[in-house]
């Protein structure tokens, strides 16, 4: 028993020299995690002004440019801090996935042709700095409908029954971020005719607005021991 009290203080005493020398820290917990992705969800707008590229000289019958709508949401997830003083808020990429109604089309000499799209964009942005950004991505067309049945394009009476339903666009554009609110301005254009029987490619500008607000992550708590 002596020699087992004796032995219990001499590794006290090693254990005790040892913590006097130095301090220790125990991390008993995850400890709060520093976001690697700032995640903004919210709605976009945009006034389109769309037109057709027409590949065939015989069916350009003073095609001009079209007004509608295009709106619904998205999602946007920045990242890649600047500097380590930064934070991923104002990061120097983001990707941006949206789902949205887009109405395009053209008129021609004789009336319009409406084309309702379900849009999803897959848009990858540069922020040359903290709010501006440059953006470049395939976005995905699926028609929904389409007005009117018939075109009578110069000496050409096409019927839009034989319009595909969908198409893969590419689409570029610049714009201004900040605070959840953007403005920007973005070119698409369609890489499909619209119909098999008729080779006009969708061409859009559009004018766009949105807001956005920031989700975050449940940060947790880190329980330190110093000794």
């Amino acid at each position: 028993m002596k020699r087992m009290i004796i032995s219990i203080l001499a590794l006290c005493g090693v254990a005790y020299s040892a913590f006097a020398q130095d301090s220790f820290t125990f991390d008993l917990g995850p400890g709060p995690k520093e976001q690697n992705v700032d995640i903004r969800v919210g709605v976009v707008g945009a006034l389109n002004m769309s037109t057709f590229a027409v590949s065939d000289p015989q069916f350009d019958a003073g095609i001009g440019m079209k007004t509608g709508l295009d709106f619904g949401v998205a999602a946007n997830f920045r990242f890649m801090k600047r500097n380590e003083l930064s934070t991923v808020e104002t990061g120097l990429l983001a990707f941006q996935p949206e789902l949205k109604f887009s109405s395009v089309g053209a008129e021609y000499d004789k009336g319009a042709i409406g084309l309702n799209y379900l849009m999803v964009p897959l848009m990858f942005q540069v922020y040359p700095t903290d709010n501006l950004y440059l953006e470049l991505g395939p976005q995905l067309a699926l028609n929904l409908s389409s007005t009117p049945n018939n075109v009578a394009l110069n000496k050409y009476q096409i019927n839009l029954e034989n319009l595909k339903a969908n198409d893969v666009m590419l689409a570029l554009g610049a714009g201004y971020s900040a605070n959840g609110f953007s403005a920007g301005i973005r070119y698409c254009m369609g890489n499909s005719p619209i119909a098999s029987n008729l080779p006009l490619k969708n061409n859009v500008i559009q004018v766009n607005l949105g807001y956005k607000f920031q989700i975050k992550k449940k940060q947790t708590s880190t329980m330190l021991i110093n000794l």
